[in-house]
């Protein structure tokens, strides 16, 4: 028994049984190491997939924060194409209110984002909204008009503001016209639909959401409605402490991830979070997009994988291994797959194209938009390659950017303009020209790799936009960014922006020139502007800029004097205004500085020569007037040694009759005049008759007598164009005492002292001879002769001058003088001595010639019929029953005469031919009239014929009206109707109005012709507004003859003819010419007040043709004026009438006019006059004159298209 048990010990420990023992141990061992390895593989793998989901966290939301950006910026871009164009010409008037409200619809109907969009003008607080429907709150005006007080120097976006159920941002822009700040526009953008893709990534199972948060920590969109406007960093927030500094670190750094807990009880998940956010920043303001999920998803489960590990045990660790190996690797696929699919959901909604291919370039991801940008379906190009993608953009298979994003740079810069890259990320903009139906579009690209969990590159990713709108706004803003620039650059003013938080200034290069610097030498800061400061002006200025910086003023207007780079000081005008931050504070105070110093001369000169003149005027005595010039230039330019010299009546010699000199005195002698070349600088004035500025050179050159100056500063008095003085100031010691300026005042100063002379030299004149008739005190035959002379002169010197003689002789005189005694008939010719001058012109000239024969010398007039209009008054002046020495004289006049005065050389020839058409009258019966001309007398005749005919179709009512149409130039659409005269002669047909208006004018015919016009274009339009409803608003021009002006009933006749008609003053427009206001201001302008205030609306025609000006007829109680029809008829062929056109329109809206373009018959001029600012167009291109049927008919079209739009 005991060797069996020996044996059995050998047996059992024996040496195979060692072995197994060893083996067990070592296979104990393996397995050992083998569970701690593969634990720490478990670790790492989640370690790994926590680090890739934080990464797909980041990449959602980064392609979020793309999106908003994307949107945003094409938002902000359209904002400020509105701002810098559009509204602009709102505010100058060249877009009506209307226009710019349907513009500001226009903006939130491209953009859905936009709730609501207003714009504040700041001059009057008015406020132009638009809201969607059911948006017009209270709160939001409250929003629009907080964010308008703000006053932003630049784009703005506010932070997020609750407004009923939803969560907005308000983006503000200011607007300027003509860099002056006249508005804000406010966009109100509905937060939601900026992030409205976060949807997929909101999963309320996993407790997985994307959250926006604006700079300061309030929520603004978030898939729990509730938590939107809920400020995440207020300590008053429901959040813990580390939750609020965690928001402070989002807010702060523009990207990254971090890991957080949520309080207990908030998820079934486990309580730490992953959170990965991106940010962007823009308009002062800045937006986080961040993306959270419990750490637990992304966790890899292993706890059943230790629990089949511990049961199997050692003997299946190989198996267990390999099996965790299969496992691992499908749960890696699982997750892979699922963050695949999840990518191409984000991919599916994201608002910009978006496609992805993979390593062999073949296309696995095409999103919607990007089916919409292609015309091609996502069935159609999935799964395709060979650059089939790019056939789709370029019209050829070729690399586009995908392709391209894991190549050297070399290759992108190759195929691709603009280039960034921004590590993976590359952005690239060119031209596709397959896009839009071949036309092609301008797209920005933006490409990055596709990598796995391990880094390795599994394909690419781009986005593609169509910025063809986006590029043209930029070049529209690029424009007038450029427009600005130049108009900086080309202006008189410097334009100058202070900083105060940097206390930097910036100031445009014309500071330089108004200041004779260098532009190196430009100040940037206020002190280096201070410094050039006059010592007395400095405290003005000092206080206007602290009254802005204290918030007393909002800005200032002060005129001052800087230092010039000469040492001589200019007068400049500086304006400036206040830009406060947000906070309310002025933080930069901008304006721009004017260069005044000419004005500041001109005001000078101005007092100046007000004061002589008023010396000229004062003084009857030459040596006074001299005595007092000098003191006034001894003030003003130190002109102690001064003098004036004048030629003797016998240009024999040159006095001195003024002298002060401190080296010579009082006094100087003559110089004779008999030689041609007397030496002398007076002389040479006198010679040459032009102004000198001589420094020593100069005289020196010239030779002067007597002590040398340094400076001598001469001007000629000139008289009648011809020398006959001089006047002339010196200095001793100072070579730059005078400068041109002060020349310029002598110039000025000498005309007055010329003036001056002329009048004493008239005085005299007249004293020594007889120019007047003894009797009526009108000139005499010599007067008359010299004047005539005078005109026969000038009209060879000047060829438009064009001048008239009448010989006028009283019918019967001398049996009025038989009958009645010479008493009786002189006193006749005081009488009409006394009259007819008045019927005159101020230019005109009558004479007393001997007995009963007068002469009227008529001169610069255009036309016959001005010289006709004229004789007309005389003859009725003339035909008024006298009442003389109890007795009553019915005088007559016959008249001769000689319109065309530039045929003759002398005045004996045109006075025969005058006294021949004279007596030529006289044979054809009392009152008459001839012209020597036997043209003329032909087309007197005719007119006479014409005036009987005009008679008759008076009676017979062979007068008709036509219609002219009148258009807004801006839209073409129908504002009126201009009625025009016609006449149906029973023999002739029609007779133009050029033709029978004038000889209508020139008798009392035009009365009745005006009156039927009235009466029948008031019926007619009355008829029209009661058929036509489009009519409501249509007005009617008529227009006014001068009698018709002058007419004392005139008042009375338009309220009766209203009252007959029914028809509303404001749909009645007369229109006068200036010339029949300028006849009888005085009665004219009495009638217009008063039709003006019967509600009739006033026009002045044919403007630009008469002699008055805008500032006179700006006194006029008109509205309208009408550009002459000659005007636009050479708009296109003539730059000067262009600028003549632009000047009338600018002046007329300066003084609250609107304007009429008439006789527009080409679309060229219809395009320059919108061009130009025209608000209305009259001429054949729109609208011929038509009878009353065919407006009724146009009527009617109108009426049944207004039908049809409603």
């Amino acid at each position: 028994m005991r060797h069996r048990d020996s044996t059995l010990r050998q047996i059992l420990l024996g040496r195979g049984f060692r072995r197994r023992i060893a083996y067990a141990a070592i296979i104990a061992i393996l397995c050992a190491g083998l569970a701690c390895a593969l634990v720490y593989a478990n670790i790492l793998a989640t370690r790994s997939q926590r680090a890739a989901y934080t990464t797909q966290l980041s990449q959602q939301a980064a392609t979020i924060r793309e999106t908003i950006a994307s949107r945003l910026g094409t938002i902000a871009t359209a904002t400020q194409v509105f701002a810098s164009d559009l509204l602009p010409r709102f505010e100058k008037g060249r877009m009506p209110e209307t226009g710019a409200r349907a513009n500001l619809a226009r903006l939130s109907m491209i953009f859905p984002a936009i709730r609501a969009v207003s714009y504040t003008r700041l001059h009057d607080g008015a406020l132009l909204l638009h809201a969607a429907e059911g948006f017009d709150t209270p709160a939001l005006r409250s929003l629009v008009g907080a964010e308008a007080a703000h006053l932003p120097a630049d784009t703005r976006l506010s932070p997020g503001t609750r407004l009923g159920d939803t969560m907005v941002m308000a983006l503000t822009v200011p607007v300027r016209a003509d860099s002056e700040l006249t508005g804000i526009l406010c966009c109100v953008i509905d937060c939601s639909r900026l992030a409205f893709e976060t949807s997929p990534l909101n999963d309320p199972k996993q407790h997985r959401f994307c959250t926006v948060i604006d700079g300061q920590g309030t929520i603004i969109d978030c898939f729990i409605d509730a938590l939107c406007g809920t400020n995440l960093m207020e300590p008053t927030s429901a959040m813990p402490p580390h939750i609020r500094e965690l928001t402070r670190r989002v807010v702060k750094i523009p990207n990254g991830s971090d890991v957080f807990d949520l309080p207990k009880g908030v998820s079934h998940h486990s309580p730490a979070r992953l959170l990965a956010w991106d940010s962007l920043a823009l308009g002062g303001q800045r937006i986080v997009v961040a993306c959270t999920a419990p750490e637990s998803i992304a966790a890899i489960p292993l706890t059943r994988q230790r629990v089949l590990y511990a049961g199997i045990g050692a003997m299946l660790l190989t198996a267990l291994a390999i099996l965790v190996i299969i496992g691992t690797a499908r749960r890696t696929r699982h997750f892979r797959r699922a963050a695949y699919r999840r990518m191409l959901e984000v991919i599916d909604v994201v608002p910009d194209p978006t496609f992805a291919v993979d390593t062999r370039g073949t296309v696995i991801a095409w999103n919607p938009a990007m089916a919409a940008l292609t015309g091609i379906p996502s069935e159609e190009i999935l799964g395709r390659g060979e650059g089939e993608h790019a056939r789709l953009f370029h019209g050829e298979r070729r690399p586009m950017l995908v392709d391209l994003i894991g190549h050297g740079p070399r290759e992108v810069e190759r195929l691709y303009d603009t280039v960034e890259r921004v590590g993976d990320v590359v952005q690239v903009e060119t031209f596709v020209p397959s896009l839009r139906n071949g036309r092609g579009a301008h797209v920005a690209g933006t490409a990055s790799l596709l990598r796995d969990d391990d880094g390795a590159v599994i394909g690419a990713i781009e986005t593609v936009r169509d910025v063809t709108r986006l590029k043209r706004a930029e070049r529209r803003l690029r424009a007038s960014e450029e427009r600005y620039a130049l108009a900086v650059a080309g202006a008189n003013d410097c334009i100058w922006d202070l900083n105060l938080r940097t206390d930097s200034l910036y100031v445009s290069t014309r500071w330089a020139d108004i200041l004779g610097i260098p532009p190196s030498q430009a100040p940037t800061g206020l002190d280096d502007w201070h410094a050039r400061l006059h010592p007395a002006d400095s405290p003005a200025v000092t206080e206007a800029f602290e009254s802005v910086i204290r918030g007393e003023m909002t800005h200032f207007d002060i005129e001052y004097r800087m230092r010039h780079q000469d040492g001589s000081y200019r007068w400049v005008l500086t304006r400036g205004a206040g830009l406060k931050d947000i906070d309310g504070t002025v933080c930069r105070i901008t304006g721009a500085l004017t260069d005044i110093t000419e004005r500041k001369h001109e005001e000078a000169i101005s007092s100046i020569l007000l004061a002589i003149s008023g010396a000229v005027h004062a003084s009857r005595d030459l040596n006074e007037l001299y005595a007092t010039v000098h003191s006034i230039l001894l003030r003003h330019i130190d002109a102690t040694n001064f003098y004036i010299a004048t030629v003797d009546r016998h240009r024999a010699c040159l006095d001195f009759p003024y002298f002060r000199d401190e080296r010579e005195g009082t006094s100087a002698e003559s110089i004779p005049l008999d030689e041609a070349d007397s030496p002398g600088l007076t002389m040479e004035i006198i010679r040459n008759g032009c102004p000198r500025f001589l420094d020593r050179a100069g005289i020196d050159a010239i030779g002067g007598i007597g002590p040398q100056a340094q400076q001598w500063l001469g001007t000629p008095l000139v008289i009648a164009d011809t020398v006959m003085g001089a006047m002339a100031v010196q200095h001793y010691a100072d070579p730059h005492h005078y400068t041109r300026r002060d020349l310029d005042l002598l110039v000025s100063v000498s005309a007055q002292v010329a003036m001056a002379i002329e009048r004493k030299m008239n005085e005299e004149e007249l004293s020594h001879q007889a120019r007047h008739d003894a009797l009526t005190g009108l000139a005499n035959r010599a007067l008359f002769t010299e004047r005539l002379e005078q005109a026969i002169a000038r009209a060879r010197r000047r060829e438009n001058y064009r001048f008239a003689v009448l010989m006028l002789d009283l019918d019967d005189f001398k049996l009025v003088n038989d009958c009645h005694g010479h008493q009786t008939g002189d006193a006749l010719l005081l009488h009409l001595a006394g009259t007819l001058p008045r019927m005159l012109r101020a230019t005109d000239t009558m004479a007393r010639l001997g007995g009963d024969e007068f002469a009227v010398l008529i001169e610069e007039f255009n036309q016959p019929r001005e010289v006709v209009r004229i004789i007309r008054r005389l003859q009725e002046a003339t035909g008024e029953p006298v009442a003389l020495s109890g007795e009553e004289v019915l005088p007559s006049t016959s008249i001769g005469v000689v319109i065309n005065g530039r045929d003759y050389a002398d005045t004996q020839s045109i006075m025969r031919d005058a006294d021949i058409a004279m007596y030529q009258a006289k044979q054809r019966g009392k009152g008459r009239f001839r012209v020597f001309s036997s043209s003329m007398r032909a087309q007197a005749t005719q007119q006479l014929d014409l005036r009987n005919s005009l008679s008759r179709a008076v009676r017979n009512g062979e007068f008709t009206l036509v219609y002219q149409p009148i258009f807004r130039a801006w839209d073409q659409a129908l504002v009126g109707f201009e009625a025009l005269l016609r006449w149906r002669h029973p023999l002739r047909g029609f007779v133009s109005p050029a033709e029978f208006i004038p000889v209508a004018e020139e008798t009392a015919l035009i009365l009745p012709i005006g009156r039927f016009a009235l009466e029948e274009a008031c019926a007619a339009m009355a008829r029209w507004r009661a058929a036509h409803p489009c009519c409501r608003d249509l007005t009617m021009g008529v227009n006014l003859s001068a009698r018709q002006t002058v007419q004392t009933n005139l008042t009375n006749i338009v309220r009766r003819t209203l009252g007959k008609t029914a028809l509303p003053p404001s749909c009645l427009k007369l229109e006068i010419t200036e010339t029949a206001v300028m006849e009888a201001p005085t009665v004219s302008q009495a009638n217009l007040r008063k039709l003006r205030g019967l509600g009739v609306s006033l026009a002045i025609d044919d403007f630009g043709i008469g002699h008055s000006s805008l500032a006179y007829i700006s006194n006029l109680p008109v509205q309208t004026v009408k550009i002459d029809h000659t005007f636009t008829s050479r708009l296109g062929r003539d730059v000067e009438t262009r600028e003549v056109i632009r000047a009338i329109i600018t002046l007329a809206h300066s003084v609250g006019l609107n304007v009429v373009a008439e006789g527009v018959e080409d679309e060229s001029q219809l395009a320059m006059l919108r061009g130009l600012g025209c608000e209305y167009i009259q001429g054949f291109l729109l609208g011929r004159p038509m009878p009353e049927d065919d407006i009724t008919a146009l009527l009617r079209s109108l009426d049944d298209a207004i039908a049809h739009d409603a």
